[in-house]
């Protein structure tokens, strides 16, 4: 394994619980991992769960989120607040927004 993944998978496994893991996925450009489906624990866990309407993905796990969108490169960059561009009349608005 290379420095950089080392790296990235070590900041993944500690920054992931304390809500930093979002602006590493940005600044490393993997926008299409927050487009996909957020999946929860395996349904076979929970024999309750068996018949129910709950969304599985194919492999069993619940999936709790669906239809997100990431867009490129719109969603890299946060919008500049209307008040700035007031202040400034030479601030243009970052692409998309």
């Amino acid at each position: 394994m290379d420095v950089r993944t080392e790296i990235r998978r070590e900041r993944r496994v500690e920054l992931v619980l304390e809500g930093q893991r979002y602006f590493d996925v940005r600044r490393w450009k993997e926008g299409d991992r927050l487009g996909k489906d957020i999946e929860g624990v395996k349904a076979s866990w929970f024999p309750s769960l068996a018949g129910s309407a709950y969304r599985k993905n194919a492999q069993g796990f619940l999936v709790v989120q669906w239809n997100r969108a990431f867009e490129s490169p719109k969603n890299y960059l946060w919008p500049v607040p209307q008040t700035q561009i007031d202040r400034n009349p030479n601030l243009g608005q970052n692409p998309g927004w």
